[in-house]
């Protein structure tokens, strides 16, 4: 047996080509009426993986391509197989995940193209100087200034990858209840005032459109594209994301609290073993109580370190998706 980090547990959902899958169900006790097609799918493929992996491997997992380097973070490289491991204590699983984007004057020359070079110069440079980032902002502005002739708000480089919600050390029934409230403040959210009513009538489930370029089709909510994209974008984080992790979780410590599985399955999704406590020296230790969460984000190269990134790229390899979602 060997674990795997929460992050990779949903780096093998994103992987599969949930379109092509036919999972049906309800994600919840309650019905969930804004969540997508294609958003209820990728719960119930979560729920099965964890549930029984066995399965997940034989009927639903159908891998897509694997992301390439964007050339927008600075830790970011093509998509590599990730790790399992041997015991839960691994220092590397439980690795905190941070991510900082390299700035546009970084990554592109005055034509437009990206600056290869430049970008390799700041990946190469930035470990470097992190520690100013965190605890000294305006010498790490100095220092930019100084190496790559720019001035930049620190702000604009951060990555967050914890949302508005982290879970720690919650048991099945208060994950119920905390479920319950979130669906009820969704409700009245709903009703909250007639912009929002107008908006979420038509695209509830559509919250990933908040995310592209593309102009709406069938907009007649009487706003502007920007001002719905801009209210999707914010009801998808605030609302419907934190209800995804709450359920993901639910399904976790619901059915492998530690995310412990055969290690030959996840050699199957192409893992491979942790070097450092296959091959290092990390020993055992007991395992967390079963009963609560361990909810953590970790590893530094995951791809689709945040939903909505996820979004985009999905958004760009499907083509006219809207037309079609709208037809449901």
């Amino acid at each position: 047996m060997a674990f795997i980090t929460d992050a990779n547990a949903r780096r093998i959902i994103q992987r599969t080509e949930i379109n092509a899958v036919d999972l049906r169900g309800e994600v919840y006790k309650k019905r969930i009426y804004f969540f997508s097609d294609y958003e209820i799918r990728q719960l119930l493929a979560y729920k099965q993986f964890v549930e029984n992996t066995e399965e997940f491997v034989k009927e639903t997992y159908k891998p897509i391509e694997l992301k390439k380097d964007s050339y927008t973070l600075v830790y970011e490289y093509d998509e590599e197989m990730p790790a399992f491991h041997k015991y839960l204590e691994c220092s590397h699983l439980n690795m905190d995940y941070q991510n900082f984007t390299i700035p546009d004057e970084i990554r592109y020359k005055e034509n437009g193209q990206l600056d290869f070079a430049r970008i390799h110069q700041f990946r190469k440079w930035f470990p470097e100087v992190e520690h100013l980032f965190k605890n000294d902002k305006v010498k790490f502005v100095f220092r930019l200034n100084q190496r790559f002739g720019i001035t930049t708000n620190p702000k604009a480089l951060e990555v967050s990858n914890s949302g508005p919600l982290e879970l720690v050390n919650y048991d099945l029934e208060e994950l119920a209840d905390k479920i319950d409230m979130s669906i009820k403040q969704a409700g009245r959210y709903y009703y909250a005032n007639s912009k929002n009513t107008a908006i979420l009538k038509r695209f509830s489930k559509f919250s990933y459109l908040g995310f592209i370029d593309e102009p709406l089709l069938r907009n007649d909510t009487g706003y502007s594209d920007e001002e719905v994209k801009e209210f999707l974008r914010d009801y998808h984080t605030q609302i419907k994301k934190p209800i995804k992790i709450l359920l993901r979780e639910y399904f976790r410590i619901q059915y492998n609290p530690d995310l412990n599985f055969e290690t030959e399955l996840l050699r199957t999704l192409n893992f491979k073993p942790c070097s450092r406590c296959y091959d290092g020296n990390e020993s055992t230790r007991e395992s967390i109580d079963p009963n609560v969460g361990q909810f953590k984000e970790h590893d530094k190269h995951t791809n689709f370190e945040d939903e909505e990134d996820f979004f985009k790229e999905y958004m760009k390899s499907v083509g006219d998706l809207q037309s079609k979602k709208y037809n449901h």
